[in-house]
């Protein structure tokens, strides 16, 4: 049987478990490594921070969809790979066995930027909104000038906020 690793919890692997549900994979066994149980979907975190969703509304159980198709879900950060042995070493020492694997984390902000040091990162989303939620918001410059950018600026200056994108 085929051993299928899927490290991170981003859009194409909800995507792969939303498909799995119709259509399961029965000559395979699928394993979800992700840091949280549970997420804030990116596209809603906005709306969050605005206050016009509660965070719970914007939550996805990865764990839940993972367990929903068979997959085990493995809480945790994978901070090796190995792939001529095809093993995937974690954080906290375990390591796994993989035929297949797929990464899907997202992207990782730039921390050797000089001032980095002072700027609140996007990501993790739950650390970003935990740290939002006892901030004072008088004034916020915004790194980054994409949608997610523009989107988190109109979501804090809907929250009283002058924003510097």
């Amino acid at each position: 049987m085929k051993r299928i690793l899927l490290i991170g919890a981003g859009h194409a692997h909800l995507a792969i478990l939303r498909a799995l549900k119709k259509e399961p994979l029965a000559s395979a066994r699928l394993a979800l490594v992700a840091p949280r149980a549970s997420q804030i979907y990116s596209g809603m975190l906005p709306g969050v921070i605005a206050g016009h969703y509660r965070r719970d509304e914007a939550e996805i159980d990865v764990a839940r969809l993972a367990g929903a198709v068979s997959a085990e879900f493995i809480q945790g950060e994978v901070v090796k790979l190995d792939p001529a042995q095809k093993l995937a070493r974690l954080a906290d020492g375990a390591e796994l066995e993989y035929d297949q694997i797929s990464v899907n984390v997202g992207a990782l902000p730039e921390r050797t930027v000089p001032g980095a040091q002072f700027a609140l990162s996007v990501k993790p989303h739950e650390a970003f909104y935990d740290k939002l939620r006892t901030a004072k918001l008088n004034r916020v410059a915004i790194a980054g000038g994409g949608l997610s950018g523009a989107e988190i600026a109109m979501a804090l200056r809907h929250r009283g906020a002058a924003v510097t994108l």
